[in-house]
């Protein structure tokens, strides 16, 4: 039987397929919010656990629950909906700068890749480190493509959330997509840590990111 931390028995989250209320992708993939949820949990002591999110289902004496999140429209091609994702991205210039090395040097790229993933990263504790996402979207864009250039392959942001974020990654049939996503965290937090000055006060332990992540492949 799973040992679960007795926070998680009182937190709505494990009693429903409830859908991150503030993150775009989760919404249109019928993303659960209950993987972040198994992503914080796991490998942890549930003695020690802490989680940022914790929201207990309060209701009034004798009130029905609510069972089941609301109607949402769900995109449930994977391939279709990140393709695009990636065709509005491009048009609308994401970062909004003709000068951008990372967007010039993205070209051409994904014609010599062949694996191509859905990537979800969680903060630490679920902590809402990035709860003014705004001011990390530009930082976050150029540096996901120069990881992207830096391994041959190619890495988008496509959604920040304060807790968590979600990744497009392409890369080529010799890499091993499980040492390359802990690579670039690796790479993109200590850039952070240099870049953002308030990030190096925050209580996250010894990394922003929780070391277990999402991986799906987009057939």
């Amino acid at each position: 039987m799973m040992n679960v931390p007795q926070r998680c028995l009182q937190c709505f989250f494990f009693k429903g397929q409830h859908i991150h209320e503030k993150c775009t992708v989760c919404r249109e993939l019928d993303f659960s919010e209950i993987h972040l949820c198994d992503l914080n949990r796991k490998g942890r002591d549930p003695d020690h656990f802490r989680c940022h999110m914790f929201r207990p289902d309060l209701r009034l004496v004798g009130a029905k629950s609510l069972s089941v999140h609301p109607a949402l429209s769900v995109i449930r091609d994977r391939k279709e909906y990140f393709r695009e994702v990636l065709k509005l991205l491009k048009g609308s210039g994401q970062c909004g700068r003709k000068s951008c090395v990372a967007c010039q040097n993205d070209g051409g790229i994904s014609s010599q890749l062949n694996k191509k993933f859905h990537v979800v990263w969680l903060t630490t504790d679920r902590k809402p480190v990035f709860l003014q996402s705004s001011s990390y979207i530009r930082f976050f864009h150029d540096a996901l493509l120069t990881c992207g250039a830096l391994i041959n392959g190619k890495v988008v942001l496509i959604w920040l959330a304060s807790d968590h974020l979600h990744l497009y990654l392409e890369l080529s049939e010799d890499d091993f997509v499980m040492d390359v996503v802990e690579d670039i965290q690796l790479l993109v937090q200590d850039a952070l840590i240099v870049e953002f000055d308030q990030l190096q006060s925050v209580e996250t332990g010894p990394s922003l990111f929780n070391k277990e992540f999402f991986i799906e492949t987009i057939d």
